[in-house]
């Protein structure tokens, strides 16, 4: 599906957008949209979070399909990720309950702006066998409960900033873990935090104004952590 910038889709109840193939955004040369991105809302006049359930990929097991260009609000979910190891590049995820949650699935998350969601930024639960490892490289994720949490996932999350929330980065049960170059500030308990990660690297991230900067708890083996600013 092709899907114009400067289109409103809009949901009239907890329906959802599955995505079983290619989902793709684009701008035509020589028009000017009354907005500079494709539009995912409720169609309520009063809007809440949970108005729809919000836009799903399904078993992609390649970086081939996803969402660019992308504005998505007032869902449950604004991108729920089911066995899945599509994209989100260059969007915003704002006033939903969930911005991204993910099952069984190795994202890529670059680029964006995930703001304002009642319960999480991101979580994921992940599955190395999609041939991917998760990537949260380079977003802005401010104002949500949880920043980032994630479990059973290999991956990178690295150049983030991550503000006004409970934790910034949680990673448990992982393996080849690293977080690098972060910014991590105003979280009332932990910065940076892993449970049982296996190989994992805490390098050059800054973390200011939280109950524990870095917490690193029954790791396995294979630790670096080193010049990081807290």
């Amino acid at each position: 599906m092709s899907v114009q910038c400067g289109v409103d889709v809009l949901f009239d109840g907890p329906y959802s957008l599955y995505v079983e193939g290619f989902l793709r955004m684009y701008a035509d040369a020589g028009i000017n949209p009354p907005h500079p991105y494709v539009l995912f809302s409720s169609n309520y006049t009063s809007k809440n979070p949970g108005d729809w359930r919000g836009i799903q990929f399904n078993s992609t097991t390649t970086r081939e399909t996803g969402l660019v260009w992308s504005r998505v609000e007032f869902a449950t979910y604004g991108v729920y990720f089911d066995g899945s190891s599509a994209f989100i590049e260059r969007s915003t995820l704002t006033d939903n309950n969930h911005g991204v949650y993910g099952e069984n699935s190795s994202p890529l998350i670059r680029n964006s702006t995930i703001t304002s969601n009642t319960e999480d930024g991101i979580f994921l639960t992940g599955d190395d066998s999609k041939g991917e490892q998760t990537t949260v490289d380079n977003n802005t994720i401010i104002d949500n409960p949880w920043g980032v949490w994630t479990m059973y996932s290999s991956g990178t999350y690295s150049n983030n900033t991550i503000m006004y929330g409970l934790r910034g980065i949680e990673v448990d049960y992982g393996c080849h873990v690293i977080m690098e170059s972060n910014t991590v500030s105003d979280m009332p308990s932990a910065g940076l935090c892993s449970w049982e990660c296996d190989e994992l690297t805490i390098v050059n991230n800054t973390v200011t104004n939280t109950l524990n900067g870095i917490n690193v708890e029954d790791a396995a083996s294979r630790i670096l952590i080193a010049g990081n600013t807290v």
